[in-house]
């Protein structure tokens, strides 16, 4: 796919850590140094198995990092997105990886929600404050591009006076490419196939049936306690299909809840350069006060 938010592949600076237990996170991220970096791992059955990583850092900000679609030829799993370029700010920073690509290799996107009965949300969203409290940390920002962006919506709307940081994210699933939905459903969510996976014809929303855990739209119709910032490039299609139906629910109290960045980042869907993330994040850092958790 052209249109996507690949990338090149390259070693972590986390891959070659060791792998702890997920139930160790919360303490190791109280006792930790500041640049120390740790791994962590939980099995979640016929869910797949959730990744995350952490580093500490001097600072009361938690950035909490969610990846998009992943080349599976390119890309071994679990991916932690941006961490290099993240870890340069000097705040802690911490990493989950989708737990449903290790449910199928030809998987490359699953927006975070889990399978079956499992809604990851909450349970991202538990941990991620779990690990602000431990640190000590006054402010929570979540970020994604495409699919990580879905996330961060997400689970930011989990997190009273929290912040989601997305780059043109999908707002609804179905609403994305069907090539990518099919396997999708079939991996994620077979119960819901009336017919093969790859004769479903997406003549209606399927998602309805999950409510809003696969639309950020209907989340937000209802009032949240979080902040969004949306940076959408105008020349992206999900300009007009994801991010202007996210806005209109939003109605009359965007201006509290919605800041809005438009860009020109060339045509198609592409995922911000590394000058625009580090921009984008900065101004969220400056607009966004301090708070407890």
């Amino acid at each position: 796919m052209s249109d996507s938010d690949y990338g090149t592949a390259r070693k972590g600076a986390y891959d070659d850590l060791p792998v702890h237990p997920a139930s160790q996170l919360t303490r190791t991220a109280r006792l930790s140094r500041p640049g120390e970096r740790s791994r962590f791992r939980q099995k979640l059955g016929q869910e797949g198995g959730l990744d995350s990583a952490f580093i500490r850092q001097d600072s009361e900000t938690l950035i909490v990092t969610f990846h998009g679609a992943l080349d599976r030829t390119k890309y071994t799993i679990p991916r932690f997105e941006r961490a290099r370029q993240t870890e340069q700010l000097g705040t802690s920073c911490l990493y989950w990886a989708d737990p449903s690509l290790w449910l199928d290799e030809k998987l490359a996107l699953s927006w975070f929600t889990g399978a079956g009965s499992l809604d990851l949300f909450e349970l991202l969203a538990d941990r991620s404050v779990a690990v602000a409290e431990a640190i000590g940390a006054n402010r929570v920002i979540f970020t994604g591009s495409s699919g990580g962006g879905f996330a961060s919506l997400q689970v930011s709307a989990r997190v009273p006076h929290s912040a989601a940081l997305v780059f043109n994210p999908q707002t609804t699933v179905f609403h994305y490419w069907q090539s990518v939905q099919r396997p999708y459903i079939r991996v994620c969510f077979p119960n819901l196939l009336p017919v093969p996976a790859e004769d479903f014809d997406f003549s209606y929303d399927w998602t309805e049936a999950l409510g809003d855990r696969l639309s950020a739209v209907r989340r937000y119709a209802k009032p949240t306690e979080n902040t969004v910032h949306y940076w959408t490039n105008t020349h992206d299609w999900h300009h007009k299909k994801h991010f202007q139906p996210f806005k209109r629910v939003l109605g009359g109290s965007a201006s509290e809840t919605l800041t809005v960045h438009p860009y020109d980042g060339g045509k198609g869907h592409h995922p911000p350069s590394s000058e625009r993330f580090a921009e984008a994040l900065q101004t969220c850092l400056d607009e966004t006060s301090s708070f407890p958790i």
